[in-house]
């Protein structure tokens, strides 16, 4: 069977039209994760025991699962083997011959699940399109990517409905950019503001009371104050930093960004009058709101203010790396030059 989607595969775990083999891969480790466990608990009647359910990880041998899955289930129609990030690239060649054997001749009985949520299948490398090709004649495969952000914004409301709040479309998008785009960040940070909330509509400013924000969502909040000349709360937001113990390199990496994504608009309108093309010519695929982001905080700042702020970064991300000044002070520095800048303007 060729490779299915998302869709497909909730129709066979709704309808327990179940292929022998499937093999669940991709860049969303927390789709992989839930999809393998649905499929599980639905194979084995949603209660899965010793007898017909056999777990396996990256530690055992490739022997181990093979012999399990050929055998018979115990006094049930089936049984299910799960497969969880298994270096399958590592396998010697007699363990590559025994898993061909098993994938080319799997008992109606067993449903094999294969799923590597933290091990990235390389398409490049012979054993893994192998692997891809064995799955796909025994069962199916499924790549589950990382949801595109009206989906993501989708999920969010829906598990924020499941416990009794309703998150706006602008506040779910507000909990991503604060929190990033990973589902296992996003699935907590919600939960801990739905508990916060407890229920009705769950506001900016229970987002920004509760969850934990991401290095980066810090720093555009810090570049904001300086913009805005609110230089106390830049002061503020670089000292809590500081006290979540967040690497220096990480503080100013994550500052250059921002200044980064304002250069960059700024030199495509100049070009084209737009900047939307940068989003395949970078990494802004789902996060395209950096760039709407940076041009509406830096419209007011010249491009020769932006030179000089990224000159400035330049400068001290050189003495943080070669000069044994303090690196607390290296970055206060920093945010009163930034400052005096800002001022010019």
């Amino acid at each position: 069977m060729p490779e299915i989607n998302e869709t497909v595969l909730r129709h066979h775990i709704r309808d327990k039209t179940f292929e022998r083999a499937y093999l669940l891969y991709g860049n969303e480790p927390y789709l992989i994760k839930n999809y393998a466990k649905l499929l599980c608990d639905k194979v084995c009647g949603g209660k899965p025991d010793c007898f017909n359910f056999h777990a396996f990880d990256g530690t055992c041998a490739a022997s181990d699962f093979i012999m399990e899955a050929m055998a018979l289930p115990f006094t049930s129609e089936r049984k299910c083997v799960s497969v969880c990030d298994f270096d399958f690239g590592a396998l010697q060649k007699n363990e590559q011959l025994q898993l061909s054997e098993l994938l080319s001749d799997i008992p109606d009985t067993t449903v094999l699940v294969i799923w590597q949520a933290s091990m990235p299948l390389d398409q490049r490398k012979n054993a893994w399109k192998t692997l891809l090709g064995e799955v796909k004649a025994a069962g199916c495969t499924v790549e589950l990517k990382k949801l595109e952000p009206h989906a993501l914004i989708r999920f969010l409301q829906k598990r924020a409905a499941g416990q009794g709040t309703e998150l706006s479309h602008d506040c779910a998008s507000h909990l991503i950019e604060v929190c990033g785009d990973d589902m296992y960040t996003l699935h907590q940070e919600l939960d801990k503001v739905c508990a916060y909330r407890g229920e009705g509509e769950i506001t900016q400013g229970d987002i920004d009371e509760v969850a934990t924000t991401l290095v980066t969502a810090d720093a555009f909040s810090m570049v904001r104050s300086l913009l805005r000349g609110e230089y106390d709360s830049a002061y503020k937001m670089l000292d809590r930093l500081f006290f979540k113990r967040v690497e220096p390199t990480m503080i100013l990496g994550a500052l250059s960004s921002v200044y980064v994504d304002a250069y960059r608009v700024r030199v495509a309108m100049a070009s084209d009058g737009d900047f939307s093309h940068l989003t395949a010519s970078f990494d802004y695929k789902g996060k395209d709101f950096k760039l709407r982001n940076a041009q509406r905080d830096f419209k007011g700042k010249s491009t020769a203010y932006l030179r000089g702020a990224l000159e400035l970064l330049h400068t001290t991300d050189i003495k943080l790396k070669s000069t044994r000044t303090d690196k607390r002070v290296l970055l206060e520095e920093l945010i009163g030059k930034l400052q005096r800048l800002s001022a010019k303007e």
